[in-house]
């Protein structure tokens, strides 16, 4: 029981103080401010990421022997698929030719994929 009061307590503190950023950033600098904050932590990530990442050569042979060809159906038909959900409210869903033409088509690369990734 005490538990539950005390992730309650955090959270309602948490809330709280949000609040009270979020009308800080409101009243004195508008609410553009709210997105610029996270520049900070950004800055702040890149840099951990950086100390993280060992440096290593780059191994030629491995990226020789990609497999560019699924990479590239993978990539294009999630991009088709992403692009007809996205665009498909504005376009009248499948009453558009363009987003039924994107579905199918990511949906075709996709599949294409796969079969390529069964028979390698």
């Amino acid at each position: 029981m005490a538990d539950r009061n005390w992730s309650l307590l955090c959270s309602s503190w948490l809330h709280a103080e949000l609040r009270r950023v979020v009308g800080a950033y409101m009243d004195h600098f508008g609410w553009q401010w709210l997105y610029w904050q996270d520049i900070v932590l950004a800055l702040l990530m890149t840099w951990l990421v950086y100390l993280a990442c060992l440096d290593q050569p780059i191994d030629r042979a491995l990226l020789a022997n990609a497999d560019w060809g699924a990479m590239l159906l993978f990539g294009t038909g999630l991009a088709m698929i992403f692009v007809g959900i996205d665009q498909g409210n504005p376009l009248d869903w499948l009453g558009s030719g363009i987003v039924t033409s994107l579905l199918i088509a990511g949906s075709l690369l996709l599949i294409g994929f796969f079969l390529n990734e069964m028979v390698i």
